[in-house]
């Protein structure tokens, strides 16, 4: 006699499933092991690694730029003409996050031509109201 591998019933050694729950029954060998024939273990793959690049890689190091001066026009320029001033502002503090040097210089020009725009909007304004 010979046990259900599924279930454990008792069960007769000619059986090829078992009585009880119906799973299929390997046949054991003249060694008293089961056949592996009967059961095949599924084939896994090993999984493929690629090397990932560094999406950091293309940013260098960049010394922190002194924006002192450039904050000071901004705020000159915000009492001159305000939304000049303020976008000035905005750009001032956001020169230190760029991530390459070019966009760095850039931000330097775009902030100075704010400042131009901002204080000759102002000027003209004093004049105009001067001139009244």
């Amino acid at each position: 006699m010979k046990f259900c591998s599924h279930c454990g019933t008792r069960m007769e050694d000619k059986a090829a499933f078992c009585p009880n729950c119906g799973a299929p029954q390997t046949r054991q060998t003249a060694q008293g092991g089961y056949n592996t024939n009967a059961y095949q273990q599924p084939q896994y793959q090993q999984p493929q690694y690629q090397q990932t690049q560094n999406q950091y890689a293309q940013y260098q190091y960049l010394e922190p730029y002194p924006t002192g001066g450039l904050m000071a026009l901004s705020i000159i320029t915000a009492l001159f003409c305000l939304i000049p001033g303020i976008v000035a502002i905005n750009k001032t503090r956001s020169i230190n996050n760029c991530a390459t040097y070019e966009e760095q210089q850039q931000m330097i020009r775009s902030v100075k031509i704010w400042c131009a725009v901002g204080i000759a909007i102002g000027v003209l304004a004093i004049i105009g109201r001067m001139a009244q």
